[in-house]
């Protein structure tokens, strides 16, 4: 979960929350979601004392980080089966964005405020 500076985890049992992600890793961010192997992170944020939000990919440790050339946007995104892209909105929740993790290209590829991926070559989309 995202507070105002950090992802954190927790337990599903409950129980105490660690930082993920965060200001100790040179990043102040929020709305984080994690690939399907679990090895990366996106999340919109900025480099603590930097310009404003825009989205970046790191390992999970926090390492590694990388921005991923699209602005703001809200949610984070969502990873492709494989883990190679996640879609995305703009900002403005109006369009949608397929951004590939290893370029940080991104591509518009529908009108919409949402999307999640049915398989890997398939997006379902809220209008």
């Amino acid at each position: 979960y995202g507070t105002r500076s950090a992802l954190r985890t927790v337990p599903v049992g409950g129980g105490k929350s660690t930082v993920l992600v965060g200001p100790d890793q040179g990043l102040e961010v929020g709305n984080g979601a994690i690939s399907p192997d679990g090895s990366l992170v996106t999340m919109m944020g900025n480099e603590v004392g930097g310009p404003g939000a825009i989205r970046f990919v790191t390992n999970i440790d926090g390492t590694a980080k990388r921005s991923m050339g699209l602005g703001s946007s809200n949610p984070a995104g969502t990873w492709s089966p494989a883990g190679h892209r996640i879609a995305c909105s703009n900002f403005s929740g109006k369009v949608i964005f397929v951004v590939d993790v290893d370029t940080g290209d991104a591509s518009l590829v529908a009108k919409g405020s949402a999307a999640i991926w049915l398989d890997g070559h398939t997006l379902l989309v809220e209008a």
